[in-house]
């Protein structure tokens, strides 16, 4: 939980023109964030927040964002999937031109995306925290020596 300080601001009274009349009260408001490690948990804390609106408590509710927390994991398991996908393409490659892939020589990660699994967005783009799905995605070149 986060819990900044209270945020006061004074409520006046609005008169026909359209100024400030007299200070009729103030609105309280306070920020309040969680971690959780439930991505079905916010249908359930959505459903309490409704119940206390219609009860009169306002609430303002921005947006649930859906982070991806084993982010170094994932990037690790991609790296060597990509790696041995890449030694496989390199051998089907040295199979046409009737040669055989010998040591890597060198290795580097390109872009590393996590994307809504609906995008089209090939270039990297925005993080998409509005989705629970999300799609991670690794590039690496890899050259290899050639033997005949």
């Amino acid at each position: 939980f986060t819990h900044p300080d209270w945020t006061s601001t004074p409520v006046y009274a609005k008169l026909e023109n359209g100024s400030d009349g007299a200070l009729i009260g103030y609105d309280l408001s306070q920020d309040i964030g969680i971690v959780l490690n439930d991505v079905l948990k916010p249908i359930v804390l959505n459903k309490a927040a409704e119940d206390l609106m219609s009860s009169g408590v306002n609430i303002h509710d921005t947006s649930t964002q859906y982070l991806v927390g084993n982010l170094e994991k994932i990037k690790l398991s991609l790296i060597g999937q990509a790696t041995k996908n890449a030694h496989d393409r390199a051998v089907e490659f040295a199979k046409s031109g009737d040669v055989n892939v010998g040591a890597m020589r060198s290795a580097s990660q390109g872009i590393f995306q996590i994307r809504n699994p609906l995008s089209t967005d090939s270039e990297g783009g925005d993080y998409d925290t509005t989705t629970v799905d999300k799609i991670a995605r690794v590039v690496v070149t890899v050259d290899y020596a050639i033997r005949n």
